[in-house]
């Protein structure tokens, strides 16, 4: 089925992962023969004055993109990021014209103002309790930058946005099951609006021959919310034979705390922040990978990736990194309840491996692979539609 499709993006000052989506999704669409046509901004672009008029309600976005829907007649308009040029009128522009508007959410930012679901280290959903939204807790703790300014101007944006029910008749995309429940949770949207299509791809996998089973794996930020520290922590009871590679790279501060604290540790080696290509030869050489960020998370796109290598992924049996983990080895028994069980999984882990413990299937990453998302993508497409 061709279709004209109107991607929209707001890209930010420094790339992340959802720059990275948008322009995969977009390869995706036009490798399958559909015509996609593009409507971006960039926050380079931002001066200060637009946190109170753009980022609230932009007339500029919704004159625009009105003027490409008339003009090029789109089947669907997709959205990613809005904030803070495009802001949230391109959806009553996609509405006022008649056309589906979805948007994938990347993460908790609407309806969270850190966009993390997080507070000091833990779970928090004090904003968005399911009987409305009230972001004054996020503003009193500084949720936003750390600032109460910023949190309170990030408070006005999305304030406005419910108030003037911009959200309404958006088909929403999240990337787990677990955001659709938050998501179904908290209000934002009716349950026949809200989706489930996971991120993709398009890494070509290259399983290296010389796997060395005595050496483990972190691979990210490092941040105290990662749970890089109680990783370390824990490995000061490993054997000195197994080794724990730390890549990655984070504040200046709290890297050289680490190093202060945990430099001595001779089975403990920092590889710095290297390029993702490196990062995937490393991570194809390991036993395995250790995730056990505290983090709700959106889609660890690490954990898929540690997989396509054939590398096993140690993981916590909590949030969004626990639920994918468990699915790909069909079972939740290899999760681990907490932190202080990685000594023992360690020690025991190329017996458990010979054993099958860890064992899992190419078919489990079928989901997470371009073609098998581009049919997700339609089947939204076709719901939506019907929906409107």
């Amino acid at each position: 089925m061709f279709m004209r499709i109107l991607l929209v993006h707001n890209f930010y000052r420094v790339p992340g992962g959802e720059d990275t989506v948008f322009r995969n999704e977009k390869a995706l669409l036009e490798a399958h023969g559909h015509e996609v046509l593009t409507y971006t901004r960039d926050n380079r672009d931002m001066k200060p004055w637009h946190m109170l008029t753009e980022a609230v309600y932009s007339h500029k976005t919704y004159r625009e993109v009105m003027s490409i829907i008339r003009e090029k007649k789109p089947d669907v308009v997709h959205v990613h990021n809005t904030q803070f040029l495009i802001s949230a009128s391109v959806f009553k522009a996609a509405r006022d014209a008649g056309v589906p508007v979805f948007q994938t959410l990347h993460n908790f930012r609407t309806i969270c103002l850190n966009a993390m679901l997080c507070r000091d280290g833990k779970v928090c959903r004090d904003c968005c309790p399911g009987n409305g939204f009230d972001f004054k807790q996020g503003v009193t703790h500084a949720c936003y930058r750390g600032s109460r300014i910023y949190s309170a101007l990030s408070a006005r944006i999305h304030e406005e946005t419910m108030r003037r029910r911009l959200y309404d008749g958006v088909n929403l995309i999240c990337l787990t099951e677990l955001n659709r429940k938050i998501i179904l949770e908290s209000g934002l949207a009716d349950e026949k609006r809200v989706f489930v299509k996971p991120n993709f791809t398009d890494f070509k996998v290259k399983k290296s021959n010389t796997r060395d089973m005595h050496k483990f794996l972190f691979l990210g930020r490092l941040d105290p919310m990662k749970g890089i520290e109680g990783i370390m922590e824990q490995w000061t009871k490993v054997p000195e034979t197994e080794t724990l590679l730390v890549c990655g790279s984070g504040d200046a501060d709290y890297e050289e705390k680490l190093r202060e604290k945990y430099g001595h540790v001779k089975n403990i080696r920092f590889l710095g922040g290297v390029a993702h290509d490196r990062a995937m030869e490393i991570l194809s050489e390991s036993a395995a990978l250790i995730f056990s960020s505290t983090l709700l998370e959106g889609l660890p796109m690490t954990i898929i990736e540690s997989f396509f290598t054939g590398t096993p992924v140690l993981a916590m049996d909590f949030g969004n990194g626990g639920d994918i983990v468990s699915e790909i080895y069909g079972s939740r028994e290899p999760l681990m309840k907490n932190i202080a069980e990685l000594p023992d999984r360690i020690r025991s882990f190329e017996r458990d491996s010979e054993g099958g413990r860890y064992a899992f299937s190419a078919d489990s990453l079928g989901n997470f692979m371009p073609d098998r998302n581009h049919e997700f993508l339609m089947e939204i497409y076709r719901k939506g539609q019907m929906g409107v």
